[in-house]
This record gives structure tokens, sequence and C-alpha cells, in this order.
């Protein structure tokens, strides 16, 4: 059974995905949340989004991830569990920063192999996991980050 500390954490992000979701619905995507779907689906990453592309429908699974602590820490928390077993392409973190949310996405491809070879590695989350934490201006400055 998950901790209340768990479940405050979770309503925060899934807070930070509806943001996300309804940004990318109000830009004209088709967004499809994964929540409530089965593990088999729900592995994918938290929501689908379903674009028109020259004529072909193209979907992509994404991850979110909104992480509060940076505004205290200045550093970005990376579970590497997460990283390892992710099948989205696309990372989205949310970072606040003052009255804001500040929001970069980043490909795993250039996500995984950065936090798996950072040097600061600490035990996080729920369940002690190991995570890379990196400090925020070196993770918005990374050539794969986009604001």
């Amino acid at each position: 059974m998950p901790s209340q500390a768990f479940i405050k954490q979770k309503e925060k992000g899934r807070f930070f995905e509806h943001l996300v979701m309804d940004t990318l619905r109000n830009g004209g995507a088709y967004v499809v949340d994964l929540d409530k779907e089965r593990y088999e689906v729900k592995k994918q990453g938290d929501f689908l989004i379903k674009v028109l592309q020259n004529g072909r429908w193209l979907s992509n699974a994404i991850e979110c991830k909104y992480d509060e602590m940076s505004e205290q820490t200045g550093n970005v928390c990376i579970d590497l569990d997460s990283i390892n077993k992710t099948n989205a392409p696309l990372w989205i973190y949310g970072l606040p920063n003052g009255g804001r949310i500040d929001v970069y996405s980043m490909l795993i491809s250039d996500l995984a192999p950065f936090a798996r070879s950072y040097p600061i590695k600490k035990p996080a989350g729920e369940f002690g996991g190991t995570c890379a934490l990196i400090a925020k201006i070196v993770f918005t400055s990374q050539p794969g980050v986009r604001p």
C-alpha cells in the first residue's frame, strides 16, 4: 500500500501531467491519458500524443516528471530505475521557479546516458532508488534539453 507521502507526490505529478496534456490539446494534438489503463498499456508512459503530420498520424508516449524539490535543492532528481524501464521516447520535466513551472523536454536517448554517467548519485523517493542528482543549471544547459 502506498504511503501518504507517495499519494501526495502522485497528486502533484498528476496536476503537472494535466497542465502538459491541456497545453498539447490546446495546440491541436490528440492526447490519450494512460493513468487509468491496464499496466501493459500504462507502462508506455504517462500519456500518448498523436499528431497529424503530412497526412499521417504519428503517435508517441510521453513521460512527465514534476520535481518539486528542485526549487529548494537546486538539483534535478532523475530516477535511474525509471530511465531504465521507460518506453517513452520523450520526457518532460516540470521544475518550479518562483510562482511558475519551467518546462523542459528531453529525448530519452539523450537523457538516459547522461543520467547514468552523471557522477552524483543518491538514494531518493518512496523506495530509496538510485537517482542522479544534477544541478539544475547543468541539466537545463544540456544540448538535448529544450525549454
